[in-house]
């Protein structure tokens, strides 16, 4: 027998009637084979030490790489034969794809690094 008011026994019956349709449900779902456990087994690694092939020079690269300084100003730059041809070759792949167009300069301006003014 419900009791209380209307809305607390329209409650209560609905939740008598989920638990019995729940009961039915489990009592018609056949026996599941009992599940394994979660955890996985462990994988196998090598142990290996890995190396990557020397078929692209990649080891020497790296050490070639180390010796080389890298210069913080033009002047610097300037004085190394390997750092002139890199700055030569720039500015001929530059020329080539025409990322600039080289126009007269105007008496009137002045420069100003890489601005020009009035």
């Amino acid at each position: 027998m419900l009791l209380g008011s209307g809305r607390s026994q329209a409650w209560a019956a609905k939740r008598i009637l989920r638990d019995k349709v729940a009961l039915l449900l489990i009592e018609a779902i056949p026996d599941l084979p009992p599940r394994r456990s979660s955890r996985l087994p462990s994988l196998r690694r090598s142990t290996r030490i890995s190396k990557p092939p020397d078929r692209y020079g990649v080891s020497s690269l790296f050490t070639t790489l180390e010796t080389v300084s890298i210069p913080t100003s033009y002047k610097q730059a300037v004085k190394d034969e390997c750092w002139r041809s890199a700055m030569a070759e720039e500015l001929l792949a530059l020329e080539a794809n025409r990322t600039w167009d080289l126009v007269l300069m105007e008496l009137s301006l002045v420069v100003n690094g890489s601005t020009q003014l009035r």
